[in-house]
């Protein structure tokens, strides 16, 4: 009887235990795998990357009790690279830190599996960038990194890509300079963000130092030189926008009143001369910056073939001149008051009768019918090729 209330009583605490502590199954997804042993690498002068196996989703069974209480710091998920095979190939090891005889662990992966590359050192230089902008009325005026230079080791493959590093500096609604610390990134030729584990900066932060200018709005000057190929003409030259906002400390904001962009040259041109000039590449006064108000100047010279051009005139724009005897003087109803001009044709089609000012000469003329030449007067940078002979007739 002793004997067999103990067998029953084990069976009801076995029962009960797994009533209350039943056997379950628990997944753990994504968890990185540590890489152990890696300088084993770096002695023979490679770096890695890992292809595949970077994380690893394992599920774990054993008493609800236990596996409930579980989280990922209670497992050690490690690739020695002490067992890399010729392929490059590594096992992925999930052991629990405690009662790991307790449970029954089974991976989504077995595997870690790397790339090999020779690594380098290189120089990198470090280029500063803003965020946001500062209040109205002022700009940034300069941006520096502090170190500008830095070297990163890391896959020869990954760096012979590398551009340059940037860092951030935010300098919404500034008043005055701004100074922060930012942690180094690598981007490539393309602007592409270079990420691995194996890349190493030799420093893990650089300061950026935002200098926070005044600004002023101020005039430009932009002239022309040269002169277009012969038998063509510059007939019009102009800039947009005639005023740019500048930022400058404050002793040199004060004095400065204008500024002269210089010239563009059209010599030797046979048609339009049309550029947009960065406002970055505006040759500004040392210690003056343009705000990004305005991206570019819009400049554009207007280069125009000279061309014979007939002008024609009425018989009540034509003035009589040297008419010393009060003579009265008609005009021959078959007349044709036409002149020729050589010039550009949009200045020669602005010329109009009060410019040319057409008149015939009658002095020393009886009372008659005659021929007399008419006359206009010749506009700069126009030649008069010839003009028409008119008839009129003289009267006492």
């Amino acid at each position: 009887m002793k004997i067999l209330s103990f067998v029953i009583a084990v069976l009801i605490w076995l029962l009960v235990t797994y009533i209350n502590d039943p056997v379950i199954t628990r997944r753990f997804s994504d968890v990185e795998v540590t890489v152990l042993n890696s300088e084993e690498l770096e002695k023979k002068g490679y770096t890695y990357d890992i292809i595949k196996g970077e994380t690893v989703s394992f599920t774990v069974k054993g008493n609800r009790y236990l596996v409930n209480s579980l989280t990922v710091a209670d497992f050690e998920v490690t690739a020695d690279l002490k067992n890399l095979s010729i392929m490059d190939a590594v096992p992925i090891e999930v052991e629990a830190r405690h009662d790991n005889n307790r449970l029954e662990i089974t991976k989504s992966e077995d595997t870690m599996i790397i790339s090999k590359d020779k690594g380098v050192t290189v120089s990198i230089p470090v280029n500063a960038q803003e965020k946001g902008t500062p209040q109205k009325g002022y700009a940034l005026g300069s941006l520096v990194a502090t170190p500008n230079l830095i070297k990163v080791r890391g896959p020869k493959s990954l760096l012979i890509e590398a551009k340059e590093i940037r860092v951030m500096i935010d300098i919404s609604n500034a008043t005055e300079d701004v100074t922060t610390i930012d942690r180094p990134k690598l981007y490539d030729e393309d602007g592409a963000l270079i990420t691995s584990k194996q890349i190493e900066f030799d420093t893990s932060e650089i300061k950026v130092d935002a200098q926070i200018w005044k600004t002023k709005d101020v005039n430009i000057t932009l002239e022309a030189e040269g002169n277009p190929t012969e038998g063509y003409k510059m007939t019009s030259f102009d800039y947009e926008p005639k005023k740019i906002t500048v930022a400058a400390e404050d002793e040199i904001l004060e004095t400065l009143q204008a500024i002269d962009l210089g010239t563009v040259s059209v010599e030797g041109l046979s048609k339009d001369y049309e550029k947009d000039i960065p406002v970055e590449e505006l040759n500004l006064p040392d210690g003056v910056v343009a705000t990004r108000d305005v991206s570019a100047i819009k400049v554009k010279a207007v280069i125009e073939e000279k061309k014979n051009i007939e002008k024609n005139f009425l018989e009540k724009d034509i003035d009589i001149r040297n008419n010393k005897n009060k003579y009265k003087v008609t005009f021959s109803k078959d007349n044709k008051y036409t002149v020729n001009l050589f010039g550009a044709k949009s200045e020669i089609d602005a010329l109009d009768a009060k410019v040319l000012d057409p008149w015939v000469d009658v002095s020393g003329l009886e009372p008659g019918t005659h021929n007399v030449v008419l006359h206009v007067k010749e506009p700069d940078d126009i030649t008069v090729e010839n003009t028409s002979t008119v008839t009129v007739t003289l009267k006492e």
